[in-house]
C-alpha cells in the first residue's frame, strides 16, 4: 500500500527561500484555517444569510467571530475560519445550513497568503488591476480579480492595509515566485 505523506502547495517553495526578515513587504502562508466555499440552494439566499449571520453585499466581507465570508456571486460566499486548525468547519456550517444550502472544502485546492507592510500598497499595484486606493477600499472591502496572470480572491482585512490572497493551489508557486521577483525592489520576507 502506498502511504502519502501531506504536502503543502508552497513546500518546495518555502526549502529554497529564506524564511523570515523584516522586509517591507511580508508575505505569511497562513495555514490550517478552514476553507470552504458556500453556496445557497435556489431561493434560499436570504435563510443561508440568516443561518450564518453573512451578507451577500458584492465587494464587503462579513466578519464574523468565527469566520470571514466573502461574496463571490449571488449565493456564493467563500468562507475562511479564524482561527487555524477547525476540527469540522465545513460540517458545522452543513448543520447550519440545513437544506438551505450546501458546503464545498476548498483546504486542498487554495492557498490563503496574508501581505502586510509599509510597501505593501506599492506592491499590490504592480500586479493588481484594481484601484486599491484607501477612497475605494478599506477593512472588509474584497473582489475577484488577477494578479500576476493567476486569478485570485482579494480581502482587505484591516486599515493598515493587510491583505488575505486566495490563490489555487496549482498556481501558488508561480504566484509566490511572482511576489519574490516583484517584492525584491521594495524589500520582501517569507515566513510560514
Amino acid at each position: 500500500m502506498v502511504s502519502f505523506a501531506p504536502t503543502h502547495p508552497l513546500d518546495v517553495f518555502f526549502s529554497r527561500v529564506s524564511s523570515g526578515g523584516n522586509g517591507d513587504v511580508q508575505v505569511q502562508s497562513v495555514e490550517g484555517h478552514g476553507l470552504v466555499q458556500v453556496f445557497a440552494s435556489r431561493g434560499k439566499t436570504a435563510a443561508v444569510e440568516k443561518a450564518l449571520g453573512i451578507k451577500e453585499t458584492p465587494g464587503e466581507a462579513t466578519h464574523h467571530r468565527s469566520y470571514h465570508a466573502i461574496p463571490l456571486a449571488p449565493g456564493q460566499w467563500f468562507l475562511i475560519s479564524a482561527k487555524p486548525d477547525p476540527k469540522n468547519f465545513a460540517g458545522g456550517l452543513s448543520k447550519k445550513l440545513k437544506k438551505d444550502g450546501y458546503v464545498s472544502e476548498q483546504a486542498d485546492s487554495r492557498v490563503l497568503l496574508r501581505l502586510s507592510g509599509d510597501r505593501v500598497g506599492e506592491m499590490m499595484q504592480k500586479g493588481c488591476r484594481l484601484d486599491l486606493h484607501p477612497s475605494v477600499t478599506g477593512k472588509g472591502w474584497c473582489a475577484q480579480t488577477q494578479i500576476a496572470q493567476c486569478g485570485v480572491i482579494l480581502h482587505q482585512i484591516d486599515d493598515k492595509p493587510t491583505y488575505d490572497i486566495l490563490v489555487y493551489s496549482g498556481f501558488a508557486q508561480h504566484f509566490a515566485e511572482w511576489l519574490e521577483h516583484t517584492g525584491a525592489q521594495l524589500g520582501i520576507s517569507f515566513s510560514r
